[in-house]
């Protein structure tokens, strides 16, 4: 599987589990954490109440809007919004300074972790 692939299949895979307003928090959090950055699995995901998210699932394929080295941003078509979510590479959160992101990455497949979640408005 390419890079630019694996990074779709994280953000989709993500994007399905993070559209289930139904999940109780804690297991949503624990489903959601592995495929997100250290930053946004711990820190900011805990502040998002799943029960507010306005979608219940995907219902149109991944796109990508952008993609560089390391980073990748894709789109995916949610029941009734449309949310951007914007992935870094692995290699990107590894290195001299961030050994623990290593750490807490590893063992995890793709090597991509959404590092946030945007709604999208006007189409």
């Amino acid at each position: 599987m390419g890079l630019v692939q694996a990074a779709v299949a994280t953000a989709e895979r993500f994007a399905r589990l993070w559209a289930s307003p139904n999940t109780p928090k804690a297991q949503w959090l624990r489903r959601l954490q592995p495929l997100a950055t250290p930053e946004y699995g711990h820190v900011i995901l805990p502040q998002v109440d799943p029960a507010n998210i306005p979608a219940d699932r995907v219902v149109g394929a991944p796109r990508v809007v952008s993609a560089d080295e390391g980073v990748v941003m894709v789109v995916i078509e949610l029941d009734r919004i449309s949310i951007q979510l914007d992935l870094l590479s692995t290699e990107e959160l590894e290195g001299p300074d961030r050994p623990e992101a290593a750490a807490q990455t590893a063992g995890v497949d793709g090597g991509w972790r959404v590092a946030a979640v945007a709604p999208l408005t006007g189409g």
